[in-house]
């Protein structure tokens, strides 16, 4: 339990760095064309729970939502889970 906490505290401590560094819109649209596309490609989300774990900010998790069309935005369903 103490290791959660710890890790929990230290993103607490990085997490304003860590969305600078992943969230600027340059970064975004590298993951969402080098990374996103290629890796959910083929996958077909529309309609589907989805559980996104370890998500960070939820960039991931938006693609999915927007791109992809994955549950959540209508169920409640579908959140990111850190």
């Amino acid at each position: 339990m103490q290791a959660e906490v710890t890790q929990k505290e230290h993103y607490d401590r990085i997490a304003a760095d860590y969305e600078a560094q992943y969230g600027d819109p340059d970064g975004l649209t590298y993951r969402e064309q080098f990374l996103y596309r290629p890796m959910f490609a083929g996958l077909e989300l529309e309609g589907r729970d989805v559980l996104e774990a370890l998500s960070g900010s939820g960039h991931a998790t938006a693609y999915l939502l927007t791109e992809k069309k994955a549950l959540g935005h209508r169920s409640g369903y579908f959140r990111g889970s850190d």
